[in-house]
């Protein structure tokens, strides 16, 4: 695998950062919290993409439509506040998936500043 579930837990953009994503005791994370992690991380995406095709199609948004795109524009504003105030510095995706990302050391293995 090449993602954060892998033996290197990392995506190619972390490994070059020197990070890893950990689970929140500290082990490799399984494949279900990195896909859940994934999901909640792209869910502001989707929402916006949903609401804005309406948009472009010229659909009237309902009440979910605007629902969806405020809550596109929320979820990203929450998990920044969650990270500034988490002494882990973990965001809302981290939280939901009890996932963390620390810093590795040069040989790929944990580094011990967590």
């Amino acid at each position: 695998m090449v993602t954060e579930a892998g033996p290197r837990q990392a995506s190619w953009g972390k490994r070059r950062a020197r990070l890893r994503v950990v689970s929140s005791g500290g082990g490799r994370p399984e494949a279900w919290r990195v896909a859940l992690r994934t999901a909640v991380k792209l869910l502001p995406w989707q929402l916006a993409h949903l609401a804005v095709a309406r948009w472009i199609v010229g659909v009237d948004l309902s009440a979910a439509g605007w629902t969806a795109y405020t809550l596109s524009l929320l979820i990203p504003v929450a998990s920044i506040g969650m990270a500034w105030r988490d002494p882990q510095a973990r965001s809302l995706h981290d939280r939901v998936a009890g996932t963390r990302v620390v810093v590795a050391s040069p040989d790929g293995r944990r580094s011990s500043r967590q």
